[in-house]
């Protein structure tokens, strides 16, 4: 499995740095409308010590953290933006084309 991300980092819309072109819908003062209870992946908790409503940042944090737990960071392309799929339902299939690269990565 490969997942495109559009950020250069975990997050997604949690992050204030999304690209002027994008849909952002963060602004100082936000918190989440559901609190951490809910919003948690069920392996893996939010810090206790954090309010049950948290912050944007708060998110991100959570977030990377998982992502760094699990491993999952390998499986992404960060500062892509994808530009097309392809379905082949017969083989169960989905191919993705991008465009961007990250600076460190290789051809």
């Amino acid at each position: 499995v490969t997942v495109f991300e559009r950020a250069p980092a975990v997050g997604g819309i949690w992050r204030y740095d999304q690209p002027e072109d994008s849909n952002r819908v963060l602004y100082k003062g936000l918190v989440t409308n559901l609190p951490k209870e809910v919003m948690r992946y069920e392996s893996l908790p939010f810090d206790s010590s954090l309010p049950s409503f948290v912050t944007p940042d708060d998110m991100v944090a959570y977030l990377a953290t998982y992502a760094a737990h699990f491993g999952l960071e390998e499986m992404v392309r960060f500062n892509r933006t994808v530009t097309a799929i392809e379905i082949e339902p017969e083989h169960d299939v989905a191919e993705a084309q991008a465009q961007g690269k990250a600076e460190a990565e290789a051809e």
